[in-house]
């Protein structure tokens, strides 16, 4: 719902059916323009909503002993849309990984697209049998490498490994806060 004053000086006759018939369109275009950008911002919000979820596993996974859980919540609102993320799957020794970060920059085309990189290079150095302090030095020199001088965005992640058959977790920290442990130990 919107209005569009129009006002003539001081001591003008009103406005009379000509001069209404000549703002009238004017106000028209203004109501198509802003029915048109409030439909754009909400697309391009879906549009980033379907983005992050893509980055997260469709699935987690499953081991003997072990258990994870996760929920993905994203913004309601769109000045609060995050770089959030996390990653969990097996590795080819059967150990497995959790990756959880964060991204922001500026614009969240940028943050999204970065986002993606990030969890698909920890991905993929991970799978190749990088410790998790390793694939973070993989990911941060690949990362600066694509953004080749360009406007840098900051990331935050943790990376953890579980070896399921020794109960042994090794992870390392980029800026974010470390793992929690819940349960019996």
């Amino acid at each position: 719902v919107g209005s569009l004053g129009v006002a003539g000086p001081r001591g003008a006759p009103s406005f009379d059916e000509h001069a209404l018939a000549v703002v009238g369109p004017y106000a028209d275009a203004a109501a198509v323009a802003l029915t048109l950008g409030a439909a754009r911002a909400a697309l391009e919000r879906r549009a980033l909503d379907v983005l992050q979820r893509a980055a997260l596993p469709t699935r987690l996974p499953q081991a003997p002993g072990v258990r994870l859980a996760a929920r993905y919540a994203p913004a309601r609102r769109a000045d609060r849309v995050s770089g959030d993320w996390y990653d969990a799957f097996r590795r080819p020794d059967g150990s497995i990984a959790v990756v959880v970060g964060d991204v922001a920059g500026r614009g969240l085309e940028k943050a999204a697209a970065v986002t993606v990189q990030i969890r698909n290079l920890a991905r993929a150095h991970l799978l190749d049998g990088a410790g998790p302090a390793r694939a973070l030095e993989k990911v941060d020199a690949a990362t600066n490498a694509l953004e080749d001088g360009a406007e840098l965005v900051m990331a935050t992640a943790a990376v953890a490994s579980y070896e399921v058959a020794s109960r042994r977790l090794t992870y390392a920290l980029a800026g974010h806060l470390p793992p929690a442990v819940a349960g019996d130990g």
